[in-house]
């Protein structure tokens, strides 16, 4: 949603990009963002995802998450996943960091 802590988040494009319908689910998003909006930009949590990387035949994929808090704190870590019965599910994580 957000390329830097410093950034606010536009309420309508988000509804949009998250594709969502459900008016209950709608105002909580609001109430999420507009907490998000009216924190000071020093105290937003920022959780990063890399882009999946898969396996040859589609079936693995690994995500690193990134989560930073304050300037002073936070961690992340990669998750492995595996496609079965179409979904994917956490088989779990390969790597975990706190700072």
């Amino acid at each position: 949603m957000v390329k830097d802590r410093n950034q606010s988040i536009s309420i309508k494009p988000a509804i949009n990009k998250l594709n969502l319908s459900d008016s209950k689910e709608i105002g909580n998003y609001k109430r999420l963002i507009r907490k998000f909006n009216n924190t000071e930009s020093s105290d937003r949590g920022i959780y990063y995802f890399s882009r999946p990387i898969f396996d040859d035949l589609k079936k693995y994929a690994i995500i690193q998450s990134d989560f930073g808090h304050s300037w002073l704190g936070g961690g992340g870590g990669m998750e492995l996943y595996h496609f079965e019965n179409d979904n994917w599910k956490s088989v779990g994580y390969i790597s975990i960091w706190k700072y």
